[in-house]
């Protein structure tokens, strides 16, 4: 085992799905850190998330709050946009 730099504060972590990153988010950010060189990326802004899933594709998506919509943010193109609406009635 061996610390990761930079990703102090992490919490929820989960890897990407070829095992070479790992996502996680801090109070305001998600962010990805890369397992070989320990590079940390910031992904985009987000605050009170509250966990979040790599797919195949590339695409990280994220329930940013628990009682909204889950995101999907690509690593291309780092603009969340949401994927799925709540019917709160």
């Amino acid at each position: 085992m061996r610390r990761l730099e930079g990703t102090q504060g992490a919490r929820l972590p989960f890897w990407s799905p070829d095992g070479r990153y790992i996502a996680f988010f801090t109070l305001t950010e998600l962010k990805t850190v890369s397992v070989a060189d320990g590079s940390v990326r910031s992904i985009c802004g987000v605050a009170n998330a509250m966990g979040g899933a790599w797919s195949g594709t590339g695409a990280i998506v994220f329930a940013p709050v628990g009682d909204g919509p889950l995101y999907r943010v690509s690593l291309r193109d780092p603009k969340p946009e949401p994927v799925t609406e709540l019917n709160l009635c």
